[in-house]
């Protein structure tokens, strides 16, 4: 029996195979990112301790799905679990928590920054830059801080006297990462090579051109009206 017309299987096209494999091995290349930022993460408090720790995979979330878009979650996801997991030294619920508060606030983040700070171009003036500020601070850091820190409450020695501290250090170290290293990024990434598009440089060649072809005449008319002053001077 052979198998005809709808009846037979799919077989994907060789270009969604393509775009499947890319799509993955971005997710791998996002989460290893993420994991190595958050392995490096605690030497920056010991670099500066009297400034605010960062907390640099935070930034980098941000700017990424600010970047490439919401179906990179999975990769931030899996990274912030798999660094939790390694830190911990097990998989246990606070490391699902972490990840969840940490996938949660750089999707929420990147939503208002899209929806309503004009999204990877909310740096190009002041009133954006305010409205990232914004954003990162309180809804993007403050769900990353809250799920990390209620992510205590299934550890075996955990106080609950230290759950503000806990919360505001987290608050704090995500809102700085996403306020000083998010923009790098997002600048580096958008910004045009030397700072100079097609359009300029069209534009300088024409600008250069029409230089070029009315030199001749300004040249005449100066010495034409030099020699008219010399006459009169006369």
């Amino acid at each position: 029996m052979t198998l005809t017309g709808t009846d037979a299987p799919k077989v994907p096209a060789p270009r969604q195979i393509l775009s499947t494999t890319i799509y993955m091995l971005e997710l791998a290349i996002v989460a290893l990112i993420y994991i190595g930022l958050a392995s490096t993460a605690p030497l920056f408090p010991a670099l500066n301790a009297i400034a605010t720790p960062l907390w640099p995979p935070s930034g980098v979330a941000l700017a990424i799905m600010l970047l490439r878009g919401d179906r990179i979650w999975p990769a931030v996801f899996i990274g912030s679990f798999s660094a939790s997991a390694i830190s911990i030294g097990a998989v246990e619920i606070q490391s699902l928590a972490i990840a969840g508060g940490t996938t949660l606030g750089a999707l929420l983040g990147t939503r208002l920054i899209n929806y309503w700070s004009g999204g990877t171009k909310t740096l190009s003036n002041p009133h954006g830059v305010a409205k990232f500020v914004f954003i990162a601070f309180i809804p993007t850091a403050l769900i990353s801080a809250v799920a990390a820190s209620a992510s205590g409450l299934f550890a075996d020695e955990f106080n609950y006297s230290t759950l503000l501290a806990s919360a505001s250090s987290w608050w704090l170290a995500d809102a700085a990462a996403s306020i000083a290293i998010a923009p790098v990024i997002l600048l580096w990434a958008t910004t045009p090579l030397w700072g100079i598009s097609k359009t300029d440089l069209l534009k300088t060649a024409d600008n250069r051109r029409f230089y070029q072809c009315s030199a001749a005449p300004r040249a005449f008319c100066i010495s034409h009206f030099a020699a008219v002053n010399v006459g009169c001077r006369r």
